[in-house]
């Protein structure tokens, strides 16, 4: 664990080294900030292995390449000047990346058999984070108008639901139509960042993700209430 928590403090350092610019910066400490909470207070609690294993190190991997895509999201957000080209497929990439390794930590956790709660969890937030800061890149950049950052917004919104509607908080049963409409929504707001997609064609892409993304939230909602309705006796 401790040697997991220099890695993290190594890879912000090296986030900061990259460029000094105050915006990019500060978007690239948000993640390893929501990381750093969601190991404090779940690691004791739902992580039962003696170490920090595998399949995590490439959650952190993949936080690590969020940190830095997040950083060009704020950069576009307070700098809304049209970036180079260079710029954009760089950004372009590095989202690329970090979805192309979504699924890997999941293979190795249950190929080592390391699987616990808290890798889980710390999976699903690494994506909910990723899919905010590209909803973000996409609306700084003006390839689709400000409904895009709803679907960032999605998964926080459905917590939140949870605190004042508990049968939302439910658990939810594990679901194939759920990572394959994240793969879309990912996908959906990745391609925009492209250069050679225009914005009209750009927003297209990105709601029809967002539709993707709104039936599955809906179909988890209603799996929620009607899981916590009484039953006919």
């Amino acid at each position: 664990m401790l040697g997991a928590l220099a890695l993290v403090g190594a890879l912000f350092a090296a986030d900061l080294l990259i460029v000094v610019r105050a915006e990019f910066v500060a978007g690239a400490a948000l993640p390893y900030a929501v990381g750093g909470l969601l190991a404090v207070t779940q690691i004791a609690r739902h992580h039962p292995h003696p170490t920090f294993g595998a399949a995590n190190l490439v959650t952190l991997l993949r936080l690590l390449l969020t940190s830095l895509f997040s950083g060009f999201a704020v950069e576009m957000l307070f700098n809304p000047a049209s970036p180079a080209d260079e710029a954009l497929w760089a950004a372009f990439f590095l989202a690329l990346a970090a979805v192309s390794l979504d699924g890997v930590d999941g293979f190795l956790a249950r190929r080592l058999s390391i699987s616990s709660d808290f890798g889980s969890r710390f999976d699903m937030e690494t994506d909910a984070f990723l899919i905010l800061m590209l909803s973000l890149a996409v609306f700084a950049l003006n390839k689709a108008g400000a409904w895009v950052l709803l679907g960032g917004l999605m998964r926080y919104i459905f917590v939140l639901a949870g605190w004042f509607w508990p049968a939302i908080a439910r658990p939810l049963p594990p679901s194939m139509r759920r990572k394959v409409i994240c793969v879309v929504q990912t996908g959906g707001l990745i391609l925009p960042l492209a250069p050679t997609i225009d914005p009209p064609t750009g927003a297209l892409i990105a709601f029809a993700a967002f539709l993707l993304l709104l039936y599955s939230f809906a179909a988890d909602a209603l799996w929620s209430v009607r899981a916590g309705a009484p039953q006919p006796s």
